[in-house]
C-alpha cells in the first residue's frame, strides 16, 4: 500500500459569488510519495475535516479511492 504525506491543501476560491448552492466544497490536496514525487488530487473539504487530515498527515487511499489516514501495522 503506497503512503503519501499531505504537503499542502488549497481550498477552492469561489470569488464574491460564493459556492453555488448544493455544490460540495472541494480542495486541491498536494501529496508527496516516499520517492519525493508530488501529486495533486481533489478531495471533499468535509471529508478531510471528518477524517482529521491536514498538512503533514500521512495518508493512503481506501477501497473507494478516497484519502484515509495511514497507520503502520
Amino acid at each position: 500500500m503506497k503512503r503519501y504525506k499531505i504537503v499542502r491543501i488549497d481550498e477552492a476560491d469561489y470569488g464574491c459569488e460564493g459556492r453555488p448552492d448544493g455544490e460540495e466544497a472541494m480542495d486541491s490536496v498536494w501529496l508527496e510519495d516516499e520517492n519525493g514525487e508530488r501529486h495533486i488530487v481533489r478531495a471533499s473539504d468535509q471529508m478531510l475535516y471528518d477524517r482529521h487530515l491536514d498538512e503533514e498527515s500521512l495518508v493512503t487511499f481506501d477501497e473507494k479511492n478516497q484519502l484515509t489516514a495511514w497507520f503502520s501495522e
